[in-house]
């Protein structure tokens, strides 16, 4: 007598990340990694990595970012990173008066820490600072143009404040090289501005440049 013993093996798959991650999460995935070398490309091929990814680069609270590493299964991340970006993180506002500077939409990576990196100035002042390509109000631009402790090479930078309250929101980087992209962008502040849910349709202005003001020069030591 022959006896067969037949072993079942059962293969556990992780969706496609077209079917895990929707739309609006689609478009800040393609936004955070954009900027990044194939090397570092190549290691975001399944929905763990991507996930971890975007819980260090979407500029999040520190308070969501441990929610999310405590998160029991890929799945579950995915779906709170959405619920975050579709409750809370639509529009950046300023942290004064509200007025929209841009939003989640318009971040993206301009160095290997994120849409949302740290930086210190020659003077030791830390600011945290989310790369934005455009703004959506027309920033009001404080003082010349300066290369100097510029956090990015290739570029000059500019104060800019709000155009209602005159707050202090960020920087404006302008390229001084050819081989330097994009022709300009924008850093703003963390401690300057506000996250809200979304972005109104009264107030999708667009602003590519901003408008000169003042003549007191300034920079990323203010």
């Amino acid at each position: 007598t022959t006896t067969t013993t037949t072993t079942t093996t059962t293969t556990t798959t992780t969706p496609s990340l077209s079917l895990l991650i929707p739309p609006p999460l689609q478009i800040a995935s393609l936004n955070a990694v954009e900027a990044l070398g194939d090397a570092d490309v190549a290691k975001l091929n399944d929905a763990t990595a991507i996930s971890y990814f975007l819980s260090r680069q979407l500029p999040l609270t520190n308070a969501h970012r441990v929610q999310l590493l405590e998160a029991p299964t890929t799945v579950h991340r995915l779906r709170m990173i959405l619920e975050l970006l579709q409750q809370h993180y639509g529009a950046l506002r300023c942290a004064q008066c509200s007025v929209l500077l841009a939003s989640i939409g318009d971040s993206f990576v301009m160095s290997r820490t994120g849409v949302q990196g740290t930086f210190v100035n020659a003077h030791g002042y830390v600011h945290e600072t989310i790369t934005v390509r455009r703004t959506r109000a027309e920033l009001v631009l404080i003082g010349e143009p300066t290369e100097r402790d510029s956090w990015f090479n290739g570029f000059a930078w500019t104060i800019v404040v709000c155009p209602l309250c005159f707050s202090h929101v960020g920087w404006r980087f302008t390229h001084t090289r050819d081989d330097v992209q994009p022709d300009h962008f924008f850093g703003l502040a963390r401690r300057s501005i506000r996250v809200t849910q979304h972005v109104a349709a009264d107030d999708d202005g667009s602003d590519d440049g901003g408008s000169g003001s003042g003549s007191d020069a300034g920079g990323v030591d203010d």
